[in-house]
């Protein structure tokens, strides 16, 4: 079944953040109906931020936002371009879809490891 994509950026992350527990019944529409996208930028954001209690509860948000499955991650810019030079240096094809989207799991070791 193809989901209409909704994306959210760093501003809209914070807001429903914001929000805390009032959230989640305004957070079940987009999980029917949306397939949703979450980019690099707000993710190196989270990455960034300087409270780690916050900056779990926004990794929470993020797998939360990502929970239906039908929603991915666009990668930070520097990550797709070291997708395609390694994917360039190795001899591998690499379509463009394959190194600029990831699902949670790849927005989860992004979080992590950084």
């Amino acid at each position: 079944m193809y989901r209409t994509i909704l994306g959210f950026d760093t501003s809209a992350l914070n807001a429903l953040h914001r929000g805390g527990p009032n959230v989640s019944p305004l957070l079940a529409g987009p999980d029917t109906g949306y397939a949703i996208r979450l980019n690099g930028t707000a993710l190196d954001e989270i990455v960034a931020h300087s409270l780690p209690q916050e900056r779990e509860r926004l990794r929470t948000l993020c797998r939360r936002l990502l929970a239906n499955g039908a929603g991915d991650v666009l990668l930070p810019f520097h990550e797709i371009t070291t997708r395609l030079a390694v994917a360039f240096e190795s001899g591998a094809r690499l379509t463009g879809r394959a190194s600029m989207f990831g699902p949670m799991s790849t927005c989860d070791s992004y979080l992590t490891t950084r």
